[in-house]
């Protein structure tokens, strides 16, 4: 296949329209696919606060990935095919990437707001978005017009004055009139509060394109224009992204925006968090689960520790056995003697963990060896609490071994006669 050098002019700008095509038709089917398969937004805005929250917490993810692709695309080389193709004041990348984030994030604004807010603030606070967002991006293509560069700024002006009126509209009727934008100062409701802060970041915009290379050319050097107009993105969805964040932590309980909320302990925000991201029935649903794991886990790791100390128990039961084929010489050997042979009877029986009070019990009623074990009568086994079918096991063990331990004495008897 022939490289971009090989290819004529017309044949470059063929192929640049063909992927700005592509790109087009999945944008689009990208949202098509979005609005199918998410809630409908105005039953999400009459959804209980928590839900409304996450919603838009999920809006911000969408805000960044598109603000950061499309940065991205700065440093390749198709915001130059595109000024090639179209003319040289044809900068898209950056008007591309306000049109796609900014009507999202007002729409998140009026979704926030609840049922108070009539649903039809939504298409006015993005279509009046992406007014003045396309007014903006005709007045930096006029290039040296200076007259028409004024009218797209000035017409984008108007619009944003009317949006404001808009923004302030929601304010008042989510605050059912005891609130304004415009009047009070800073304080009132956090909802306010987030309006103001959009309001105050996005202002910042149309004053700076005024003395901007783009606008009136004020400020002429191609550094500082980069660095003030990436600074200003950056602070208007940073503090949007985050305060918005910050709003979902504190508010996730409560039922309005209007009230100002205590801290919760972290077990009701996350109770809270789960009835926001799967719904209340969801939420018991997946913690039921959660609950049934755990369970099955506790009950798997009781065995392994049952396994782990009954193995313990035989191993040190099996040394005893075999460092004492003989009666033991004092009493503290048949102490251990008596020990051992207990745990293993114990073990052998499924009674692993009786051992150790088994053998505090015998200490107590000054039983120290094997011999002293077969001695004891029903009245002292029944006063010991010992089981029936451990007690017959006990008693077996005791008279092999003293049957063992005569057989072991016999043997040594002869054997010292013998010539």
């Amino acid at each position: 296949m022939a490289g971009a050098a090989d290819m004529s002019a017309d044949s470059q700008t063929l192929s640049m329209a063909a992927y700005l095509l592509c790109a087009a038709v999945f944008l689009l089917l990208m949202f098509y696919s979005l609005f199918r398969s998410m809630e409908p937004l105005a039953k999400v805005q009459m959804a209980p606060l928590r839900t409304r929250l996450y919603w838009c917490i999920k809006a911000n993810v969408y805000i960044c990935f598109m603000s950061a692709v499309l940065n991205i695309l700065h440093i390749t080389n198709f915001e130059t095919l595109i000024t090639a193709a179209i003319g040289p004041n044809a900068l898209v990348i950056k008007p591309l990437e306000y049109i796609l984030t900014c009507p999202v994030m007002m729409l998140t604004i009026t979704v926030l707001a609840g049922e108070e807010v009539p649903p039809r603030r939504q298409l006015e606070a993005m279509g009046l978005t992406a007014v003045v967002l396309i007014c903006g991006f005709f007045a930096s293509m006029s290039g040296d017009a200076l007259p028409m560069k004024l009218m797209f700024f000035i017409s984008g002006c108007l619009f944003f004055f009317v949006l404001l009126q808009r923004l302030s509209a929601t304010v008042s009727e989510h605050s059912r009139g005891q609130e304004s934008l415009f009047r009070g100062g800073y304080a009132g409701s956090v909802y306010k509060h987030v309006c103001l802060k959009i309001v105050s970041t996005w202002v910042l915009f149309p004053a700076w394109w005024l003395v901007s290379n783009e606008g009136l050319g004020l400020v002429k050097d191609h550094d500082v224009n980069t660095l003030v107009t990436a600074a200003l993105n950056i602070l208007a969805k940073g503090v949007y992204v985050i305060y918005l964040q910050l709003i979902h932590d504190r508010y996730i309980g409560s039922s309005s925006l209007m009230d100002h909320p205590k801290t919760k302990p972290a077990a009701e925000r996350d109770a809270h968090y789960a009835a926001g991201r799967l719904g209340p029935a969801g939420a018991i649903a997946a913690l039921e689960k959660s609950i049934a794991a755990e369970r099955r886990s506790i009950s798997l790791i009781k065995e392994q520790m049952d396994r782990e100390v009954g193995m313990q128990h035989l191993e040190i039961a099996d040394n005893a056995t075999s460092a004492s084929s003989s009666t033991p010489a004092n009493s503290s050997d048949q102490w251990e003697v008596l020990s051992a042979m207990v745990t293993q009877v114990c073990c052998e029986n499924g009674e692993g963990e009786f051992a150790g009070q088994l053998m505090a019990q015998l200490h107590q009623q000054h039983v120290r060896s094997v011999h002293t074990l077969e001695q004891l009568s029903q009245h002292d086994w029944e006063a010991l609490h010992v089981p029936i079918g451990l007690r017959h096991s006990l008693h077996e063990a005791a008279a092999r071994r003293h049957d063992g331990a005569l057989k072991s004495l016999h043997y040594s008897k002869r054997s010292s006669v013998e010539p």
